[in-house]
């Protein structure tokens, strides 16, 4: 037998030789395709989001963000993803913030109610190849470095209890029945991946925030 005149093959034993050496060379070739295809990142989405005072100093209380945050890294490929960031857009009507990683946290629940307690300070970390990283983390704002501007406050970004209040009303006001939590993770070595989670939006919620701390509503 005469393949594409250059390959000749004339007995049955050759023929199962040359399809075992073909099966051989693709494989390879998939292989070096998963290799180079890089990690893959999947966020997933989270349950809920919980919107608590967090105190910056003492006696600064400010607005906080915290949902459950899942990552998985589904490639075949050895390079490990490497999370370098993680962001909270927090969307109350036409009104948007911005806030960014602060800690992992855990949450016992004890007489008093839920307490959040920081577990570890957040940084950059790896996610190995078929691996998740799940845990809780507290988005805050950051304080703008303002670049030597005279007219800009540093403290701008941080939403007081009062703001918060301003923004739920206007956005109750306008109509708004929803707020948004679009949650984002940045990588060194991946394009970002996002989630929005999608919860009521209702008066309660000020006077849970102001009596207790914070208020927790599922996804829809």
């Amino acid at each position: 037998m005469n393949i594409l005149g250059i390959i000749e093959i004339e007995r049955k034993t050759d023929l199962l030789a040359f399809a075992a050496f073909m099966i051989s060379v693709m494989t390879a070739f998939y292989q070096l395709g998963v290799y180079l295809s890089g990690p893959k990142a999947k966020l997933l989405a989270p349950e809920g989001v919980t919107i608590a005072q967090f105190e910056n100093r003492p006696g600064q209380q400010y607005v906080s963000v915290i949902a459950p945050i899942s990552v998985v890294n589904e490639s075949n490929a050895s390079e490990p993803l490497l999370v370098t960031k993680q962001t909270a857009l927090l969307k109350i009507g036409a009104q948007t913030k911005l806030l960014s990683w602060h800690d992992w946290i855990d949450a016992p629940i004890g007489a008093e109610g839920i307490s959040f307690l920081t577990s570890e300070a957040v940084h950059p970390f790896v996610i190995d190849t078929k691996k998740i990283s799940s845990g809780l983390i507290r988005f805050t704002p950051q304080r703008d470095p303002c670049n030597k501007s005279a007219k800009c406050d540093p403290n701008d970004p941080f939403i007081t209890f009062e703001d918060f209040r301003g923004m739920v009303l206007q956005a109750l006001g306008n109509g708004f029945e929803q707020f948004e939590t679009v949650v984002s993770v940045e990588f060194d070595n991946h394009e970002t991946v996002t989630k929005v989670c999608s919860a009521p939006l209702h008066p309660i919620h000020l006077k849970l925030l102001r009596d207790i701390g914070y208020f927790m509503e599922l996804c829809e």
